[in-house]
């Protein structure tokens, strides 16, 4: 290695603080522990239904595990990470070379079971720089593959509704307009406009009627369900 730098092994020594072999066996340590931690991270990718093939596609061992985690999420919910990881690639491709890791930054950033994430992605690839092509197509495929852009948590809609019916209830069997701070806090957003906070924690309604907490429910829920089927 010394002959092929130009260099004597002394020489070489005084530039790296080692011997020849003993840089050598650095490198090749360096190297088994980059190939465990590829090997790691395919696994990790396998997990979640993506065959990352016999490279990381041009990512970094920290960028792909950042990938990773965020897929794994929409993996998690829908079960198909895989197309949305071809969508991020086939979108990569249209970015220049030298955007691609503020690209990929972006990705790692960007949940892709939020609607609000993924509403705000052409904001957050304008901020980094970073231009697409046909940024619509691929919110589309992550809609249409992962269900994650217009995704219902029917089952958490359902508990706070379930959660607004118990707090009418207890307004009118209770006599009282409070309720405590563990439901409150389960409430939808514009419902809890509808209660102010009292010294000892708990929560007074102080809307004109019943009827209109109910009316502000209704209307809550269908908004969210017009909102994600747009």
């Amino acid at each position: 290695m010394a002959a092929a730098l130009g260099l004597t092994e002394d020489e070489l020594y005084n530039y790296i603080g080692t011997t020849a072999e003993e840089f050598a066996t650095v490198v090749a340590n360096l190297n088994k522990e980059a190939e465990r931690q590829t090997e790691k991270v395919k696994t990790s990718f396998t997990n979640i239904g993506i065959e990352i093939g016999d490279s990381l596609n041009n990512l970094s061992i920290d960028t792909a595990n950042a990938l990773q985690n965020q897929l794994a999420k929409v993996f998690y919910a829908t079960g198909q990470s895989k197309e949305v990881f071809d969508a991020i690639q086939q979108l990569a491709e249209s970015v220049d070379k030298d955007m691609r890791d503020a690209f990929y930054q972006v990705m790692i950033s960007t949940d892709f079971t939020d609607q609000d994430a993924l509403d705000n992605l052409q904001k957050s690839l304008d901020s980094a720089g970073v231009k697409v092509n046909d940024l619509s197509g691929f919110l589309d495929k992550v809609a249409n593959s992962a269900n994650a852009m217009y995704k219902l948590d029917f089952e958490g809609l359902q508990k706070r509704i379930q959660n607004v019916g118990t707090a009418i209830k207890e307004i009118l069997e209770g006599g009282s307009r409070t309720i405590s701070t563990d439901l409150y806090n389960q409430l939808l957003p514009s419902v809890r406009s509808q209660f102010v906070e009292g010294l000892d924690g708990t929560y007074t309604y102080i809307g004109k009627s019943i009827s209109e907490l109910t009316s502000i429910l209704y209307d809550t829920v269908n908004q969210s369900i017009s909102d994600r089927l747009r």
